[in-house]
């Protein structure tokens, strides 16, 4: 989503995550994951997606 973000799907200790995540550039040259984000459950990133239309609702009153 951005040069330094990114969004990938995991599973952790069994679970589905969404991983929105800021990446760091390690000695080596290689990105690697920080410790700013957020991991959300599946479910949870279902709820995030109904309130889409809102969130954009809410950006363009903002502008």
């Amino acid at each position: 989503i951005g040069k330094k973000r990114n969004v990938n799907v995991r599973e952790f200790k069994g679970k589905v995550l969404i991983d929105i995540r800021e990446y760091y550039e390690d000695d080596a040259g290689n990105m690697k994951p920080g410790k700013k984000g957020i991991s959300l459950q599946v479910d949870q990133w279902e709820a995030l997606k109904e309130h889409i239309a809102k969130i954009d609702e809410a950006i363009e009153e903002l502008k």
